[in-house]
């Protein structure tokens, strides 16, 4: 699960986890993932506090094999990591099926209590959500299991989940639509479209050596992380045709696999010098090809 919250180091030390450690759950040296943060400037003191950080949070574990610390991925580090990929890879590359429902939450936290609400809030806008109003959170779609069970998890006291379909609007602002400013999304979008093809476009030149494609790549994913939080995943009845982000989608798909051969040499170069018995067990994972189909666009009297 992403956390916004996070130092850059944590963000970077988790993308290289789910990465290059996903496939069997094999333990990294510190010392090899110290000198991969090192590719993105990260000092060795601060990796080393970041794996250690990560294995308080329950993202890893660690152990010793002789003199050398290893990290490798908890079962629950594997889980929200495995969930986290999925979203990535699904999100923008099919179009959604919508019955026209949307899913309200509307929820009271006290101020004291802001460090949880602070954590619901990036939850669910992870869910999809986002806030129409303070505190009333919409997100297209029946997702009324999924909240609640949030909800449960976090302990959150006072709060309300309805499904419906939207009957009202004021006459300056109140359509659901609203709750997303979409003029935004669509130039953060547009930014990440043209940082994506110039990727492409060196990597097709020859011009990216193993070490800049691993912090390339990994930096790819971490913003392209923060893309999927940030950009509504919303019907295609409710945008316009041409409508950035599955451009931005297919662009990510296709950097990412361009760089995969440069970047997981780097990575087994890497790991080879701290544990040579380990260099087969580096993860070498791509983006499965998916088309997004034409939409088929309906008319929803409520929708403007």
């Amino acid at each position: 699960m992403p956390e916004h919250s996070s130092t850059p180091s944590q963000s970077l030390l988790r993308t290289l986890f789910g990465d290059y450690w996903m496939a069997d759950g094999t333990p990294a040296p510190a010392g090899a993932v110290a000198d991969m943060l090192g590719d993105h400037g990260v000092s060795v003191v601060a990796a080393r506090a970041a794996l250690r950080r990560s294995a308080q949070s329950g993202l890893l574990t660690a152990g010793k094999v002789g003199r050398s610390t290893r990290y490798g991925l908890t079962g629950e580090g594997r889980a929200a990591l495995g969930g986290v990929w999925r979203r990535l890879v699904d999100f923008g590359a099919v179009a959604q099926e919508w019955d026209g429902r949307w899913t309200c939450v509307a929820f009271s936290v006290p101020e004291q209590q802001r460090d949880q609400r602070h954590r619901l809030r990036r939850r669910l806008r992870w869910l999809g959500f986002a806030p129409l109003y303070d505190g009333v959170w919409v997100c297209p779609g029946a997702v009324d299991e999924q909240v609640r069970a949030l909800i449960a998890e976090l302990g959150i006291a006072a709060a309300t989940v309805l499904v419906g379909a939207e009957s009202g609007s004021g006459t300056d602002f109140g359509r659901v639509l609203d709750a997303w400013d979409l003029d935004a999304v669509r130039d953060e979008c547009e930014r990440f479209v043209e940082h994506a093809a110039a990727i492409r476009g060196r990597v097709a030149a020859g011009l990216v050596a193993p070490a800049e494609a691993l912090a390339v790549r990994t930096r790819l994913m971490v913003r392209w992380i923060d893309l999927v939080n940030d950009v509504p995943d919303l019907p295609s009845e409710l945008l316009p045709a041409d409508w950035p982000a599955w451009e931005a989608r297919r662009l990510w798909a296709g950097a990412y696999d361009d760089l995969r051969t440069p970047a997981v040499y780097r990575v087994r170069q890497i790991v080879g010098e701290h544990a040579p018995e380990l260099v087969g067990a580096v993860g070498d994972r791509t983006v499965a090809p998916r088309r997004r189909p034409e939409p088929t666009r309906t008319r929803l009297s409520f929708v403007e």
